[in-house]
């Protein structure tokens, strides 16, 4: 009897070991798999789309007369933010496609390097994205609901250094970052090679709690969470508004120095919507993670894929944002026609001369 016991005893640890292992190996497909499609391709292709899209954004935008339009300072604040972060992803995420063409080991010291220089920017200008649709959303609420004085308010003069301020404070608040990480050397036996592993630096490690209690609680919930929430109101408020004002045709301004145009307020609505959509679940699992599961932030393989999927969203808001703009703003769509129609006479007179 003791004998059948101990078999059964012995078959179950057998079978849960078993299990367990089947379990780790099902676990580690999943993220080689989610790591192939997202860093190797679908972050990669949308963050390339998005650098050529902002680029345009940007060069289309600064066409305008700066000093007399306070929408297309904001507009090219925010253009330029997504045009660095878009930069930076695809060389900070280049592991996935290293590992591809050179194999592990190359993959692995890249991956190391290009986060350690690549990382910290690409967070800086990721999050100055999303604090200026905030700024952006109190720029349309002013336009909207107070739309006598908003020539006033949102001159071009004062949209220029709510734009600055917003680079500044959030370049400031992320500044500790720059310190984040170091690398160390290790052999690869089995390789005969050496590798450059990840490791966070001497600098954070004894500042750990301070610094994440300042960056990933007090920053994601007075700044980035302030914003989405702003936005969230501001966007609802100034929906309703619109729609009231629609709906009863009411013209909103007629003064020679400000004038609210619809249309565009629109656009600058769905910018919102969008921010709100792709970046709002981040910032708040960011948040409550921080409060009850700080051990998870930074030190597990979950959170590495939750943070290619947060980089994903980034440039796909980006991409949307390029979007948006060509094709909704009639403000803006001309000034497109005419950039693609200029670049497809140059291609064509160079096409003719060969």
């Amino acid at each position: 009897m003791d004998n059948e016991s101990l078999s059964e005893s012995s078959s179950l640890f057998l079978s849960t070991v078993a299990t367990d292992i089947q379990t780790r190996e099902v676990a580690e497909d999943w993220f080689r798999l989610n790591d192939f499609i997202f860093n190797c391709c679908l972050t990669q292709i949308f963050a390339i789309f998005a650098f050529c899209g902002t680029s345009i954004n940007i060069v289309v935008l600064s066409s305008y007369d700066l000093s007399k339009d306070s929408s297309a300072v904001l507009l090219l604040a925010l253009s330029v933010a997504d045009l660095i972060f878009c930069f930076t992803l695809p060389i900070r995420r280049c592991q996935c496609l290293v590992t591809q063409m050179q194999g592990w080991a190359a993959g692995v010291t890249a991956g190391t390097l290009m986060t350690e220089t690549m990382f910290i920017f690409n967070r800086i200008f990721y999050c100055i994205s999303i604090s200026l649709v905030g700024v952006i959303a109190f720029e349309r609420l002013i336009a909207v609901f107070l739309p006598f004085q908003a020539h006033r308010l949102l001159s071009p003069k004062n949209m220029k250094i709510a734009a600055v301020m917003t680079y500044l404070v959030n370049i400031f608040i992320n500044s500790p970052g720059f310190y984040m990480f170091k690398h160390d050397w290790t052999l690869v036996e089995g390789l005969n090679q050496s590798v450059a592993v990840l490791q966070l630096s001497d600098f954070y490690v004894s500042n750990y709690d301070n610094l994440n209690f300042f960056i990933m609680i007090v920053y994601n919930t007075g700044v980035l969470g302030a914003s989405m929430v702003c936005t969230l109101i501001f966007m609802v408020a100034i929906g309703i508004k619109i729609w009231t004002m629609t709906k009863k045709r009411q013209t909103l301004v007629r003064n020679k120095e400000f004038r609210f145009d619809p249309q565009l307020a629109k656009v600058l609505l769905i910018i919102c919507l969008v921010s709100l959509i792709l970046h709002g679940p981040s910032i708040f699992f960011d948040t409550v993670m921080a409060y009850f599961m700080p051990n998870f932030i930074n030190q597990s393989k979950m959170y590495e894929a939750y943070e290619t999927l947060v980089d994903f969203s980034g440039a796909l808001s980006a991409a949307i944002n390029f979007l948006v703009y060509m094709t909704m703003s009639k403000k803006f769509k001309h000034r497109y026609k005419d950039l693609f129609r200029c670049c497809l006479s140059f291609l064509f007179k160079k096409f003719n001369k060969h």
